[in-house]
């Protein structure tokens, strides 16, 4: 927490020196996803609806870009169905989890078309605040018929403390006024590390974010 707290005050420096500031908020929807491949694993999963804030600086230019920092707080979930094993047995986890994690992106790529249309992309970094899980994991055995545990009983936590990905942006600038400009916008984001410290480790999310923006332009 401490790190968010000093790019917090990062960001409200890099603002004397930005074009704009943004305040987002809007909703997203999450689908937990997996390429493992191979034995008897198996996956299903289904998405989840969250929402989302964020603050964010952009135009800071240097000799060859022009950068965008983001700072956000953001809730999702999904459900999972995973299993593993063969006629000898196996194991089955069914969850459904909500996270609540804070943000910190960093935008290289900024183009702006048509004046009004901004594209961005660049990588984004969380943080777990907190999470809620639920589910059952289920084991059984060619001479065991099978027990069933609450997750629970098995785990305190469940999620990855911290995640990365890839995170693209495009938004429309309505201009309100000389300083004022309103951004509907959408982010999609693409998870590169694990969203979980148990099995299915091998989880990923993908988040489809849709929100509204308040813009402050601080020079033309």
């Amino acid at each position: 927490m401490r790190s968010y707290l000093l790019g917090f005050f990062l960001l409200c420096s890099l603002f004397s020196i930005s074009q704009t500031l943004e305040l987002m908020g809007g909703v997203n929807k999450n689908n937990f996803f997996d390429y493992a491949e191979g034995g008897h694993y198996r996956s299903a999963y289904h998405y989840g609806y969250g929402y989302v804030l964020k603050a964010g600086i952009d135009g800071i230019k240097t000799d060859k870009l022009r950068w965008r920092f983001t700072l956000g707080y953001e809730r999702y979930s999904g459900e999972l169905h995973v299993g593993d094993g063969g006629l000898g047995g196996g194991h089955i986890t069914k969850a459904s989890i909500e996270k609540s994690v804070i943000s910190a992106g960093v935008f290289p790529l900024n183009f702006t078309i048509f004046k009004r249309i901004d594209l961005n992309a660049g990588v984004e970094y969380s943080a777990l605040l907190q999470e809620n899980f639920s589910g059952t994991f289920h084991v059984w055995s060619i001479i065991s018929p099978g027990t069933a545990r609450d997750l629970h009983e098995l785990y305190t936590d469940y999620s990855a403390k911290s995640c990365i990905g890839v995170i693209g942006r495009i938004a429309y600038n309505i201009n309100i006024s000389d300083k004022l400009i309103l951004s509907p916008q959408y982010s999609f984001y693409y998870g590169l590390s694990e969203e979980f410290r148990e099995f299915p480790r091998e989880t990923r999310s993908l988040r489809h974010q849709f929100g509204v923006a308040f813009c402050t332009r601080r020079k033309k």
